[in-house]
């Protein structure tokens, strides 16, 4: 029932590459279509019975249309109010990697939604152990044997790829690639993860120029996330050294990543009290090691002069 009504949104695409709006139809009609949606989601009667859940994905994709039509968003919005605490005849998820979309949220006047921050933060290294040796099992054996399968083993691999998966993937996928040449595991110098992140970091630094940022700005930020030690620096430090118009920026160029304050943070130690931000993984952490530790003096000058 739930699929037939969406169906009729024919100015919605809900897409693996985002939310589009039809603009050559009608506001009235959109709303139509929406009244359409709600009317037909049953309410939720409490109980044994379980209520719809309404999941958008890559719900940043909102904030990108709200630039070209804001009433399409805010009806949206509304129907989203609607269904959810008005007449509860369902929840609605929205999930996003955007840094600043609880923010942009919030924005939006909505105060009558209650709004819940879940962080999903990366494995802990005992349940990355845990995915790497599934990940090994599944391969054929010749493969596996390429790999030391033991915890302290582990912490190597754990070191460039940190607890979040697709990064263990590639770490395992590339050693595989090397079987036929050198059989020699990725490392701090060759994981073409932390190659790529310290290859955009570099364009970041000698574009910076035309930036709102300086290189010395950029450069001050990352010894800061570097020099923290616990992966993380608090928001308003950052703000404090460089102003939030520059950090924010960071931010939205994907060299940082921003973490509102929350109680589920169980990838972070010592656990933050306040909105940080981090890298946007261990495997960019270790770029930003390599980038400053490989700095010569006269370039860091250079750097500090621009």
């Amino acid at each position: 029932l739930f699929a037939e009504a969406a169906s009729t949104i024919r100015s919605l695409n809900l897409s693996a590459g985002g939310l589009e709006v039809g603009m050559q139809q009608s506001n009235s009609r959109l709303k139509y279509n929406l009244d359409s949606l709600a009317g037909a989601v049953p309410i939720w009667k409490g109980g044994s019975d379980i209520p719809f859940v309404l999941v958008i994905d890559e719900a940043n994709a909102l904030k990108w249309l709200a630039e070209n039509d804001f009433s399409a968003v805010r009806e949206f919005m509304q129907l989203v109010v609607k269904l959810s605490k008005e007449e509860g005849r369902l929840h609605v998820v929205f999930t996003s990697s955007d840094s600043f979309f609880q923010r942009w949220i919030e924005e939006q006047a909505l105060a009558s939604l209650h709004i819940n921050t879940y962080i999903l933060g990366d494995l802990s290294q005992s349940e990355s152990h845990r995915y790497f040796l599934e990940l090994i099992k599944s391969l054929p054996r010749e493969c596996q044997d390429l790999f030391p399968l033991d915890e302290r083993s582990f912490d190597r691999i754990f070191y460039l790829t940190g607890g979040r998966m697709l990064l263990i993937e590639e770490y395992v996928y590339q050693g595989i690639r090397s079987m036929p040449t050198t059989r020699i595991l990725p490392n701090e110098k060759t994981f073409k993860a932390i190659l790529l992140a310290k290859s955009g970091l570099e364009q970041k630094l000698t574009s910076a120029g035309g930036q709102p940022y300086t290189s010395k700005d950029l450069l001050d930020v990352l010894s800061a996330v570097v020099n923290a030690g616990c992966g993380y620096v608090p928001y308003m430090t950052l703000i404090q050294l460089v102003g939030s118009a520059k950090v924010d920026y960071m931010i939205e160029q994907n060299i940082l990543y921003y973490r509102p304050e929350s109680e589920n943070y169980s990838d972070l130690q010592p656990f933050p009290t306040s909105s940080v931000v981090t890298p946007t993984g261990t495997h960019a952490l270790r770029a930003m090691e390599t980038l400053l530790r490989n700095l010569s003096p006269k370039s860091a000058e250079n750097y500090t002069d621009s």
